[in-house]
């Protein structure tokens, strides 16, 4: 008795292509995100009007990545990878796991303070610098076992439990955190100011500062005074800008005399801290050791989205990356935490020093 409707229903599902099953399937925000990402662009960029006929194949590319996305990740690899090509301005996507889209919200959010700073590597979140109140529970290079975990969400719970390993073939530690939700902007010139330290080799003085990130105008000035001081106070330096964004110091350095300085930077250092690379090389004659920055122009506009957690970020342009004198990847080794950019940078400076 039931057997013709069954029919029908059958045979409407075979009758659907496979491209409309996959259609159907499609996560609609990622479609709704690449409009957002293409209207916005439209308004800001002049560019799309006046070479259209190339804006249109870069505006169907990305409405095609839309469609066919299977994640928020691979949508937003496959926009960054449209819009290198497009010869416009230069744009930016930043995400939940970036600490510049936390930056651009922080008058509204607190930022959980746990101990280390995260950086996702594949599918795993592990430590890339260990702050103040994390001397004893982290090392670098520590990798998270716990399911679900992501570092600036956790904003959201006062204590959190962890698994973290350091050696593939080691059992995970177990660590109970207290969160400390602060705002971004005091995180940042809180853990500027706690990295400012001094290490001695034979007598000598070899001063290390690093930048948490965000160069505001407080870190910034913070910067310039410390590099200041260890000019006049220290037998060499390392300034650690690696992963840093954000505004340049603009401030007078005093510089004493120069020191033995190396300064570290990678993929992630941009903007006004990619600038101020440039700057310790000129004024210091800093040896610049890492990875080839990103821009070392600064933002001009930005657009959060409201169909995905992602914010847009325009720059005028590229701007050169900058080259470092040494290449050296920045990785991360499990067995013991080893920073090899670091131990580099040591390396330099006790040759220049005629150390061992």
């Amino acid at each position: 008795m039931h057997s013709a409707p069954l029919t029908r229903i059958l045979a409407t599902i075979w009758l659907l292509s496979a491209a409309d099953l996959r259609a159907v399937s499609k996560p609609q925000p990622l479609t709704e995100a690449a409009g957002e990402v293409i209207t916005w662009i439209e308004s800001v960029d002049p560019s799309t009007q006046t070479q259209k006929e190339v804006w249109d194949k870069i505006r169907k590319a990305l409405e095609t990545a839309g469609r066919e996305a299977e994640s928020e990740a691979g949508l937003k690899l496959s926009v960054s990878s449209i819009l290198e090509h497009w010869n416009g301005k230069s744009f930016r996507i930043l995400d939940e796991a970036d600490p510049q889209s936390w930056a651009l919200s922080s008058q509204d959010q607190a930022f959980p303070d746990l101990g280390a700073a995260w950086k996702a590597r594949g599918n795993k979140w592990t430590v890339q610098y260990v702050g103040r109140h994390g001397q004893k529970l982290f090392r670098r290079g520590d990798a998270v076992k716990t399911v679900g975990f992501h570092p600036i969400q956790s904003a959201r719970t006062q204590k959190l439990s962890l698994e973290v390993q350091n050696n593939p073939m080691s059992a995970p530690r177990k660590l109970e955190l207290n969160v400390r939700p602060q705002p971004f902007a005091d995180y940042v010139l809180a853990e500027t100011q706690a990295a400012g330290t001094m290490m001695t080799q034979e007598k000598n003085r070899i001063c290390l500062q690093k930048a948490w990130f965000w160069m505001n105008d407080a870190v910034n000035a913070h910067l310039l005074s410390r590099v200041s001081f260890q000019t006049a106070n220290c037998t060499a330096q390392l300034i650690d800008l690696r992963d840093a964004f954000g505004l340049e110091p603009t401030g007078p350095l005093k510089i004493s005399k120069k020191i033995p300085t190396v300064v570290l930077i990678n993929h992630d250092t941009r903007e006004g801290a990619a600038r101020f690379a440039l700057r310790l090389k000129k004024e210091l004659n800093a040896r610049i050791i890492g990875e080839p920055t990103g821009q070392t122009v600064l933002p001009e506009k930005l657009q959060t989205l409201k169909s995905l957690p992602w914010t847009v970020i325009a720059y005028a342009g590229t701007g050169a990356p900058v080259e470092p004198d040494a290449v050296v990847k920045d990785s991360l080794v499990y067995a013991d935490g080893l920073d090899a950019a670091f131990e580099e940078g040591l390396r330099w400076i006790r040759g220049e020093l005629g150390l061992r």
